[in-house]
């Protein structure tokens, strides 16, 4: 009879669920490398970092936000998976065109979806612009999400760091496509995208 080597227990453990609170709790998250070519090890989903990032910006703590992002910048490249949902008031609108499947979303796609503008900007501020376009859900934007929920300041941070605002997403919406509020239609057409180096 032939003997079986013992197995190794699995390495992706799960973590622990973050405290309740009166917003979306994430449940996971996945690693991202900053670059390709980055030396840097991705950050892990039982990263205790991530889960501070993840409550501060629920929590609407620029401040901590901020100091963990100066910190380590791959934060802004971590996904986390949670209850998060579409506001009310965007909802149908957003089902329709974004898809109600949400998947998981980056600090910055969290902090507009939960309407923090403030700690929205700071992390693009953060971001490297090749990860500004990064997808959620059904090849969603965070411009998507801006446009479609009348974040003129979202929408016009994202337009000067060079967003793409011609990408569909997997309904065959671009951002332009979504935009249902006047004072975003101009911001779409009038802010220009900074210059390719």
């Amino acid at each position: 009879m032939a003997e079986l080597a013992p197995q190794a227990p699995p390495s992706n453990t799960a973590q622990p669920p973050l405290p309740a609170s009166n917003t979306a709790t994430p449940t996971t998250a996945e690693a991202r490398p900053i670059r390709k070519d980055s030396t840097a090890p991705p950050l892990l989903p039982q990263d205790p970092t991530v889960q501070r990032y993840v409550e501060a910006i629920l929590a609407n703590d620029a401040e901590a936000v901020r100091s963990l992002l100066a910190d380590d910048r791959r934060l802004t490249t971590v996904r986390v998976r949670g209850d998060f949902k579409y506001d009310r008031a965007v909802e149908l609108q957003a089902f329709k065109c974004l898809g109600a499947y949400l998947g998981a979303l980056t600090g910055l796609q969290v902090a507009v979806l939960t309407g923090q503008t403030g700690i929205a900007v700071d992390i693009i501020d953060a971001t490297f612009d090749h990860d500004l376009d990064a997808p959620f859900g059904d090849r969603n934007t965070v411009l998507h999400l801006a446009v479609l929920t009348g974040d003129t300041e979202i929408t016009r941070v994202l337009l000067e760091r060079g967003a793409n605002r011609n990408g569909k997403n997997g309904k065959g919406f671009t951002a332009v496509d979504l935009a249902f509020h006047s004072d975003i239609a101009d911001l779409l057409t009038s802010v220009k995208s900074p210059p390719t180096q």
